[in-house]
């Protein structure tokens, strides 16, 4: 079937409608084949690339599935929504239990299990982000070789002089991609160095 664009969309080369739905952020050209069956094609928000393109046996059937399809979106970007606003709702809310001087643990590793103390010495403006300090650890008790044990730390004792800023989520502090930081509850935290 040949081809034409109509606003940047490439789409079949017949007779189309287009139908906008605000609330899915989503866009569907409905028409009818050359061969006479109908067919929907649909695109989300701005972009040109095609998320379902299907022929259908009746308009009847057609208007059920594009209806369905509306919906879904719908629901699906309001739950997604609601769900951004609880979570920067629950982050500011966190942000209110830290203080300076506090200090966060974060564990990490994959076939290890490592441990990183920081020190809360300041926040942004906004209070949405915490600048801090990473800490020195010590040993607590260890196998005899110092590869399995518990560490610990002590507060200002810092094991360097940069600050970094790390951002406020619901319930912790993200340090990278792959690591979070909870409140340290002071106790020394499990360590195994053997890979």
């Amino acid at each position: 079937m040949k081809t034409k664009e109509i606003d940047g969309y490439t789409l079949p080369d017949v007779d189309v409608k287009l139908t906008i739905n605000d609330d899915a952020n989503a866009r569907v050209y409905e028409g009818i084949s050359d061969k006479g069956s109908p067919f929907a094609i649909g695109f989300i928000g701005e972009s040109k690339r095609k998320k379902f393109a299907y022929g259908f046996r009746d308009e009847n059937q057609r208007a059920e599935y594009v209806e369905k399809w509306y919906s879904d979106l719908a629901s699906n970007r309001k739950h997604q929504v609601e769900k951004k606003a609880k979570a920067q709702a629950d982050s500011e809310e966190f942000a209110k239990t830290l203080s300076v001087g506090e200090i966060l643990h974060c564990p990490w590793g994959y076939s290890m299990c490592l441990n990183d103390f920081y020190q809360i010495v300041g926040f942004t403006p906004s209070r949405k982000s915490v600048k801090v300090r990473k800490l020195n650890k010590y040993l607590n008790d260890h196998d005899g070789y110092g590869q399995i044990g518990h560490e610990t730390c002590r507060k200002d004792d810092f094991a360097t002089d940069n600050v970094r800023t790390l951002r406020i989520r619901d319930g912790y502090v993200r340090v990278s991609s792959h690591q979070i930081a909870y409140k340290w509850d002071g106790l020394p935290k499990y360590y195994n160095s053997m890979d």
